[in-house]
């Protein structure tokens, strides 16, 4: 089955990849925000992270959750990975235009910086996490991808819908 992509997916994570602020609290910082994307057999799941404190989840299907802000152990780990992502600048490449959405198998992290996009793919059936230069930012990510589903989970339990 091939990579299905709704477009207000990809109208999301374009708005994100296009953004260019004003605010100095946004522009002080070398990174204004970043897509940690993995890529599956059926579509993508993006994790955006703002620094003007926003955070969201979209998947290529067109679900997600806008607007987990709100959730203070989301925001937490959201600003956790735009921290990490200004650490491991050196490493991922500037680009020209907006990188694809990765392909299954792959992660695709992504930095809107004032010189532009920065990106890179890891392969996940052929790089070895061990040793490499974005393990750590990948575990950064990952701790925001169980944020989310611990909040998911706790909105399920409770019988609340989640925000967005």
């Amino acid at each position: 089955m091939p990579q299905v992509f709704e477009p207000v997916y990809l109208g999301l994570r374009k708005q994100v990849l296009e953004y260019r602020p004003t605010a100095p609290e946004v522009t002080a910082h070398r990174v204004w925000a970043a897509l940690y994307e993995q890529g599956l057999d059926i579509g993508a799941v993006t994790l955006m992270c703002h620094r003007d404190g926003s955070c969201s989840m979209y998947t290529s299907s067109g679900g997600g959750m806008i607007g987990a802000q709100s959730v203070p152990t989301i925001a937490a780990a959201s600003a956790r990975v735009l921290d990490e992502f200004e650490r491991d600048l050196g490493v991922i490449q500037l680009v020209d235009g907006i990188p694809p959405v990765p392909a299954p198998e792959t992660l695709r992290f992504t930095a809107v910086t004032a010189e532009g996009l920065r990106s890179r793919v890891v392969d996940r059936e052929r790089e070895s996490p061990i040793g490499h230069p974005l393990t750590r930012l990948n575990s950064v990510c990952q701790d925001l991808v169980t944020a989310y589903r611990l909040h998911d989970e706790e909105m399920q339990r409770r019988g609340t819908p989640p925000p967005g």
